[in-house]
């Protein structure tokens, strides 16, 4: 597929950010995939972290849906 965007001088901050949507989704698929393993696998966690470390993966996803971005697609 091949697509063609123009982009006024004044609208470049914006055309980078679009470029780089592909990093942002998988940096946060990254953060998302080592709190999952820091909360499930690292036995030094006390109960408490992993209640937070829950909480704020909790808190990525609702964030995305507010956004209707999901991992999934």
């Amino acid at each position: 597929m091949e697509v063609n965007i123009t982009y006024s001088n004044d609208d470049i901050h914006e055309a980078v950010n679009a470029l780089k949507v592909t990093s942002w989704i998988s940096a946060m698929f990254e953060l998302d995939q080592h709190l999952r393993s820091e909360a499930k696998y690292n036995e030094n966690r006390t109960d408490a972290q992993i209640d937070v470390i829950y909480e704020i993966r909790e808190k990525l996803h609702d964030i995305m849906h507010e956004y209707n971005i999901s991992f999934d697609e």
